[in-house]
């Protein structure tokens, strides 16, 4: 079964990351929400928990890759 999601940033402070995600560009109906400054903290937000933590975990695998928090991106499989 192939898998495409897509993640546009939504709001950034000092202590919350959200992010909206969801299956289709014109509908990010969920949202995710990261702590960065703790990583081991689980993310909240909608939608299925194992599919939001795979967005979470791609969002902030990227952060730390790129020195900042993506924009928005795609994650297919």
């Amino acid at each position: 079964m192939a898998l495409l999601l897509r993640y546009e940033l939504e709001s950034r402070t000092a202590s919350a990351v959200t992010y909206r995600w969801g299956t289709d560009q014109g509908e990010l109906t969920w949202t995710v929400t990261l702590d960065p400054s703790d990583p081991e903290t689980p993310p909240t937000g909608d939608g299925d928990p194992r599919t939001r933590g795979k967005v979470a975990g791609r969002v902030a695998l990227r952060a730390i890759r790129e020195g900042d928090w993506p924009t928005r991106g795609a994650i297919q499989s």
